[in-house]
Formats: structure tokens, C-alpha cells, sequence
């Protein structure tokens, strides 16, 4: 069973992002009340260890995509993406996270020019 838990982005007041610690000591509704994003853990890591996240940016075999929805069947890869890239196929092994669409968006502008 994969684990719940969720991180957020103040886009509004702070301009940071907010780790599990402290989004599941806060009120869910305050948060969407005070503007902040909240990005669902897909319950996989990169080939680094780190957590996958919805709204995360990531790079395989050259292609750069953003996660919008992630799910491992048959241990593949199965993502939609915005912009760029297209990860079907790949495994986690595979997988590296290099930012998310908020504090990073300029690397989705570089992955449409290429």
C-alpha cells in the first residue's frame, strides 16, 4: 500500500515549498484557503532515493517531463507529462528528479527548445 502524504507551495506569501512535517500538521482547508498548491507523494523515489511528487520535474534517457500522475506497473514507468517529455517505459532506476514546476519552471522552457 503506498504511503499518503502530500507537500505544498506557497505561491502566494512565502514563495517556498512545505515538506510533509509540517503540511500534515495543518489544516487542509486552511491551507487551500491561504493559496497554497498541494502536490501528492506518487510513492516512488528517483534513482537518488528522493520522493516523487506530483508537480516534480524529472529527466530519463534525455527526455524531461513534468508528473502530473505517476503509477509503476510490471516495475515500468507510467506518466503523464506536461511540455516535453514522455517517461512510458522507464524505471525508477532511471529517474532523476532536477526541480519542480514552481520553483524551477525555467527548465520546462529549456526542455521545449530543444
Amino acid at each position: 500500500m503506498r504511503e499518503i502524504k502530500f507537500r505544498a507551495w506557497d505561491g502566494v506569501q512565502w514563495k517556498q515549498m512545505y515538506d510533509w512535517t509540517l503540511v500534515k500538521n495543518e489544516s487542509l482547508q486552511e491551507m487551500l484557503n491561504g493559496g497554497m498548491t498541494l502536490m501528492q507523494y506518487t510513492g516512488l523515489k528517483d534513482k537518488n532515493g528522493k520522493e516523487i511528487y506530483e508537480g516534480d520535474i524529472v529527466s530519463a534517457g534525455g527526455e524531461i517531463a513534468t508528473v502530473e500522475y505517476m503509477r509503476i506497473k510490471e516495475a515500468k514507468f507510467e506518466a503523464s507529462a506536461d511540455g516535453a517529455g514522455d517517461l512510458l517505459g522507464f524505471t525508477e532506476t532511471d529517474i532523476d528528479i532536477i526541480g519542480n514546476i514552481y520553483e524551477n519552471p525555467e527548465l520546462l522552457n529549456k526542455s521545449n527548445t530543444q
